[in-house]
């Protein structure tokens, strides 16, 4: 008796066991569903809406902050990337998701212009430097530009704003859309925020991500 209930405890285990293995969770069931891909309404640094139908296939939506180094770095990187590979620019969309819209998206040019102007500037002293210690003359140090001011006159210049959204955009990019946000933040892994790399398929199915820029993107 005894061992007929426990071959019967031996076979109920077993059967628990089965099921655990063979249930499996549901999928996630998001707010914002799959169908919503590339539904959102972004705006570039001019403040105009930028065209998605092009999207199709493999996309990587890379997440940035212009407040953020890690960010920055990983934008530049990319920039210089795509510069190389413009092949690659219809692959790639970007959202800023720092809350203060165009300006977020000005902010990271700007910051990318000055480190760009200052170093060449300090490269030029340098060679100049060099030159006249070579003809034993003084060397008479240049006063800097005012590139701050330079970048300010540039942002606020329809044409100048082309020219720099064009460098160090070599690919579309936007700011922040609360419904992408939200749409992103419930298939990203935790913490939510920049910089993240994700790649869909053209159904909008989440199929691989990043925290630094992938090798296929040139990192």
């Amino acid at each position: 008796m005894l061992k007929h209930a426990f071959v019967c405890l031996l076979a109920m285990l077993s059967l628990s066991l089965i099921t655990s293995v063979v249930v499996a969770d549901p999928p996630p069931e998001y707010t914002h569903p799959d169908s919503d891909w590339m539904t959102w309404t972004l705006t570039d640094a001019a403040g105009d809406n930028i065209n998605l139908s092009g999207y199709q296939g493999a996309t990587y939506i890379v997440v940035f902050s212009a407040n953020n180094e890690d960010s920055c770095e990983m934008m530049h990187d990319l920039a210089d990337y795509i510069r190389d590979h413009p092949n690659k620019a219809d692959d790639v969309l970007a959202m800023c998701i720092d809350d203060t819209g165009h300006k977020a998206l000005k902010r990271h040019i700007r910051q990318e212009e000055w480190t760009k102007r200052v170093a060449e500037w300090n490269a030029e002293q340098a060679a100049a430097r060099a030159a006249a210690e070579a003809a034993e003359e003084v060397f008479v140090p240049g006063q800097m530009p005012d590139f701050l001011q330079q970048i300010k006159d540039e942002l606020e210049d329809e044409d100048d704003l082309a020219d720099l959204m064009a460098h160090h955009f070599p690919f579309k990019a936007g700011c922040r859309c609360e419904n992408m946000w939200d749409w992103l933040s419930e298939r990203m892994d935790s913490p939510f925020t920049a910089p993240r790399v994700l790649k869909f398929n053209a159904n909008g199915k989440e199929t691989n991500e990043w925290t630094t820029l992938p090798t296929a993107l040139g990192g």
